[in-house]
């Protein structure tokens, strides 16, 4: 079956043209085949039209000037050893600007996704998920496209900023005739923003439609399906207190002049699902790397299971879901290699083989895909293979950041729901890092809001929805 089949797409000036459906059903290949950045070995049949001229050979020369294109993974489009002025002066004198331009393009375009510019001297690493893509976008306005291909833009933002972010796209888009094609899987944003949206199933456009008609009147019976899915995950029960598994005391942590987490206090009960919630910048992924050792506090210290523990023993109690499980596995690893590594690192490599192979069937992929490379897999599959990864060290925590903000509806459902399957199968506790409000509702047991690297405020998830105290929070309920 071929990964698009007869796709015929029109934008207008000024016109958002959003494309959704669920992973693999073509639209970010949609996206690649008009910028010509598909595999070599890719063959392409079709005619591309700009502005009603055909565009004659090659369409690379489109890039940049003419199309921009927004990645949805931004931590694998960065070089780890340049800062973003680096990018961003290898972008603009590519593009026959001068040097001297170049901060003062950098900083106007980061004003306009709200980043301080003094962040242009850090390195992607260094920045929050939500903050990667945001320096993406800006990085990708800098020459001023005509067209903006938003491949999942606002994946790794927050409600507020999503928003934020979208509208700044679209009135530049309505106040420039400049055209968007927008591909996502937050049908709620599509709603609100899109002109017309094109739903893709199996690598055909199998509808197109206002975002009106198609909420109320959908025809194609996947699309329908797809609808139906958006619904949230609810979690069946509650876990009673007892004495906790974890302890963050007075974690902080800064960055040059950048305060990123202050303070930080909080437990963690047994089997409790305990939810972070917070814009992007708030210091939530950074409050996850602390507890999970990867990076060092400032002052502070995390306790497990009432003791003070060593690095490597730590990582047998306390394991990690990353946001994007395709910049978090090695490329050069086969999904077998990737899995079993923990195991080799702390030397416990008796029947690696049969214990990737089990943990494998476990989340739901079958063990043949143990040779196969990670490049070869979906986003559902490869955020499975991090579950399995995960676990394969038989933790008692499990620190989930943003697992599923990368995902369409109907594979968020899946994964989730694996992740309480999976919970109840180990007796884990979860941490739980999300920007959507609806899915920490339905999911957690208890809530924690963070805002400018601090707790502002904890509860339960109907306290914190229905009657939130502090004016942060408030402001993100009303959203």
């Amino acid at each position: 079956m071929p990964a698009l089949d007869r796709v015929c797409l029109t934008v207008d000036r000024g016109e958002i043209v959003a494309l959704v459906g669920e992973s693999g059903s073509g639209k970010s290949t949609l996206g690649r085949a008009i910028l010509g950045i598909l595999p070599p070995q890719t063959r392409v049949e079709g005619k591309i039209f700009w502005q009603g001229e055909e565009v004659q050979g090659s369409v690379a020369k489109l890039r940049g000037k003419v199309v921009g294109l927004i990645f949805q993974d931004p931590m694998t489009r960065f070089n780890p050893f340049m800062t973003i002025v680096d990018h961003a002066r290898e972008l603009l004198i590519t593009h026959g600007f001068a040097k001297g331009e170049v901060m003062p393009r950098l900083s106007e375009a980061l004003n306009k996704v709200n980043i301080n510019p003094d962040r242009a001297f850090n390195y992607a690493h260094e920045l929050s998920g939500g903050m990667r893509q945001r320096v993406m976008i800006a990085l990708t306005l800098l020459l001023n496209p005509k067209l903006l291909i938003g491949d999942e833009p606002t994946t790794s933002l927050d409600v507020r900023t999503a928003k934020g972010i979208l509208q700044e796209m679209v009135d530049l888009c309505r106040q420039d005739s400049r055209g968007m094609i927008l591909i996502s899987h937050d049908l709620n944003l599509v709603r609100r923003y899109a002109d017309r949206v094109g739903v893709m199933h199996d690598g055909q456009i199998v509808e197109m439609a206002t975002p009106d008609q198609l909420f109320h009147s959908p025809h194609h019976p996947y699309t329908q399906k797809l609808i139906d899915s958006y619904r949230p995950f609810q979690r069946q029960s509650l876990v009673r207190p007892a004495p906790p598994v974890l302890e963050a005391q007075n974690l902080t942590k800064s960055y040059d002049r950048f305060r990123a987490v202050e303070d930080v206090s909080f437990v963690l009960y047994p089997q409790e699902v305990l939810g972070i919630i917070g814009e992007s910048g708030c210091g939530k992924s950074t409050t996850a790397r602390m507890l999970a050792n990867l990076i060092k506090p400032d002052r502070g210290r995390v306790i497990v299971g009432h003791k003070t523990l060593t690095a490597k023993e730590r990582a047998r109690k306390v394991q990690m879901i990353f946001q994007d499980p395709r910049a978090s596995l090695n490329p050069a690893m086969t999904i077998g290699q990737a899995i079993a590594d923990p195991l080799y690192i702390h030397q416990i490599t008796g029947n690696a083989h049969h214990q990737v192979g089990e943990i494998l069937e476990q989340v739901g992929l079958s063990r043949g895909l143990m040779h196969r490379s990670p490049q070869a897999l979906s986003g559902g599959q490869l955020q499975r293979v991090a579950v399995a990864r995960a676990l394969i060290l038989r933790p008692e925590i499990l620190i989930c950041d943003e697992p599923v903000s990368m995902l369409d509806a109907s594979l968020q459902q899946q994964i989730l729901q694996l992740l309480s399957d999976l919970q109840k199968l180990y007796q884990l506790s979860l941490i739980f890092i999300t920007h959507d409000l609806s899915l920490a509702y339905h999911l957690c047991d208890r809530l924690l809001v963070m805002h400018q690297g601090k707790i502002v405020e904890a509860g339960t998830p109907p306290e914190i929805m229905n009657s939130p105290r502090h004016p942060y929070t408030q402001s993100l309920v009303n959203l």
